[in-house]
């Protein structure tokens, strides 16, 4: 039939089929793997994706996981109770499988209650934040569901189960099912919102739904937030912060558009503002340690406002009393205001309590450094070289402490190593020359001394022979 049409005909259809073709390349391009499943269910499940029809989709992805096809984590035919002994937790798996169950027989108040029991468990843990968004969305308490949806998509990680993806995907498309005079449609741009990270042509639902809502007042200030944190994930950080901007306006504490607003600002390296308004998220939201986290890490860092850092330490702690690292950031404040036995204190305490990171054993090491405390923090400095081997200041460091003591030896053994795991600079040689000075080591002196001078940069060079070494190779003397 084709080869009966004219030729600019059959260039028509080409070129038709081709736009068609790059159409669904660019498409697809932007979803994740798991709308894909080589079964009929499978496939029937994308085409009904693809045309929005959600619920039946989630239905159709159901019906692929119960051929066999592929484990569906959370749909046991019977719950599950969590095993418990003396102190254990209970397990996170099993107490969602119990809420699925709970949930499924309409049992929302059961399943509400299970999922509170998970966030107990594992804060901000994302699939019962999900989860209790939907429970909140049954319930008509759209609000809620918003809080719940907000948590759960302000960490970069996603859902452990597939069946929370289709119990969210499914809600979306009953929502979108309503009349659109009763539709909610900020609660539907922030589920649109978590759709976009699976599938990016998502995003123009999300803000479509969230100007609805703007335009009828629906949670306006939610909606500005929603739309910027599209933006954001788009890569347009103009147009975010403007959103963000407004959704600020319609609600000053709104705590995680001042949040989102303070990530921009240190992208664009504005200390500043960056600090007004990580202060204002927390005060907006004062027992949320996720907004008093980043505040910490400033004013230890770029503002190095030791004495603030110190009082939002104390909060994270005491919000946290637990958590071995809300003690170890306590002890570095103290730490970096030379309060030395009390910084001591806290990092043993966050030692004891599991806190064996680099960082740990390094603010540790450093502290008993300052007190003189050489053979604790030289144990400390090598738990430190074992965790982070490749930095070659740690290996200085401790070095340094052996030079204090006079074991040469050490000093030797510590800059060998150093020299083979990272890049060696004229430092690292020239407490390696003075250790062989000091140990009498003429030949390994002497070829040492190259070393050094290879990587000299100026300054004095407090070693024998090397002066003369350095008329040789022709580098300029300091003037004495």
């Amino acid at each position: 039939m084709i080869a009966e049409l004219g030729w600019r005909s059959r260039l028509a259809i080409a070129l038709a089929v081709l736009t068609l073709g790059l159409l669904v390349r660019h498409y697809v391009a932007g979803m994740d793997e798991r709308f894909f499943h080589a079964s009929p269910e499978g496939t029937e499940g994308l085409l009904r994706y693809t045309v929005g029809d959600y619920v039946g989709a989630a239905r159709a992805y159901r019906a692929h996981y119960a051929t066999g096809y592929e484990p569906l984590l959370g749909l046991q035919p019977a719950p599950t109770p969590a095993k418990r002994s003396g102190a254990k937790p209970p397990d996170v798996q099993a107490l969602l499988t119990e809420g699925e169950a709970a949930f499924t027989r309409n049992d929302l108040d059961a399943a509400g209650k299970i999922y509170e029991r998970v966030l107990a468990v594992e804060t901000d843990q994302y699939d019962a934040l999900l989860l209790i968004s939907v429970v909140e969305t049954r319930r008509g308490k759209y609000g809620e569901a918003i809080q719940a949806l907000n948590r759960a998509l302000r960490h970069p990680r996603t859902e452990t189960r597939i069946s929370t993806f289709l119990t969210v995907l499914e809600t979306t498309g009953e929502l979108a099912w309503r009349p659109a005079g009763k539709q909610p449609f900020c609660l539907l741009a922030h589920y649109h919102r978590y759709l976009r990270i699976f599938d990016h042509a998502q995003a123009a639902n999300a803000i479509r739904y969230a100007q609805k809502a703007i335009a009828a007042n629906d949670h306006p200030d939610d909606c500005w937030f929603t739309i910027g944190m599209v933006y954001r994930r788009q890569d347009k950080p103009h147009a975010s912060l403007t959103a963000l901007r407004h959704a600020i306006e319609v609600n000053p504490h709104h705590a995680g558009a001042l949040h989102a607003t303070a990530n921009i600002y240190e992208e664009r390296g504005d200390v500043l503002n960056e600090r007004l308004m990580r202060a204002r998220a927390l005060a907006a939201a004062p027992n949320e340690v996720f907004y008093a986290e980043p505040l910490l890490d400033l004013l230890l860092g770029r503002a190095g406002d030791y004495y603030e850092a110190l009082t939002v330490a104390k909060t994270i702690r005491a919000l946290n009393t637990d958590d071995a690292s809300a003690t170890q950031r306590l002890g570095e404040a103290h730490m970096l205001l030379g309060d030395y036995a009390v910084a001591e204190r806290y990092l043993r305490e966050a030692h004891a309590a599991g806190a064996d990171t680099f960082r740990a054993h390094y603010s540790l090491a450093w502290t008993l450094l300052q007190q003189r405390k050489y053979d604790e923090s030289a144990k400390e400095y090598e738990a430190t070289i074992a965790l982070a081997p490749y930095d070659s200041s740690y290996y200085l460091h401790l070095a340094g402490i052996y030079q204090k003591q006079r074991r040469y030896r050490e000093v030797v053994a510590v800059l060998t190593r150093a020299i083979r795991m990272t890049h060696a600079d004229a430092n690292l040689y020239l407490l390696l020359c003075s250790a062989y000075q000091e140990l009498g080591a003429t030949r390994e002196y002497e070829a040492c001394v190259p070393q050094l001078l290879a990587r000299y940069t100026g300054g004095i060079i407090g070693l024998p022979s090397v002066p003369e070494a350095m008329r040789t190779r022709g580098l300029p003397l300091a003037i004495r």
